[in-house]
């Protein structure tokens, strides 16, 4: 957080940290929670499987640290960008969105599916809502 002094006010500005989406159409998301997980980051990447994405070859993947204020620029006519993210929520992404976990929503030129932390996925009903979103995000 920076802090600026005008004359009678102090004002803070949340620093963000741009997300660069490269050349990728299709960016996975996750929080450094899961990341740092053995079980979680398999449940994701056995996601990713499914979908038939390969990091770095098809889609891009960021582990996004959960003190730090992400934001992204897109140019609104470009082609659609998917974004799948898990254990973040679109606040920490800039959007002034509140969106329900496991299910596909468009925001301009986005689309986006914002799942649980993988812990949460004990329930079949859950994993049948996140592929059911999943399938819809990259139209399988």
């Amino acid at each position: 957080m920076e802090h600026y002094q005008s004359k009678n006010h102090f004002y803070d500005i949340l620093e963000s940290v741009v997300i660069d989406t490269g050349n990728y159409k299709s960016i996975v998301l996750v929080s450094s929670e899961i990341e740092n997980n053995n079980s979680y980051k398999s449940f994701i990447l056995n996601v990713l499987k499914a979908a038939k994405l390969n990091i770095d070859e098809n889609c891009q993947y960021s582990v996004l640290l959960p003190e730090v204020q992400y934001r992204f620029i897109t140019d609104k006519s470009a082609s659609t960008i998917k974004f799948l993210c898990f254990g973040i929520e679109g606040k920490q992404l800039g959007l002034q969105i509140e969106s329900s976990k496991n299910t596909f929503f468009r925001l301009d030129n986005l689309e986006m599916v914002f799942g649980e932390n993988p812990e949460k996925y004990k329930s079949e009903n859950l994993k049948r809502a996140l592929w059911e979103a999943v399938k819809k995000l990259f139209n399988i």
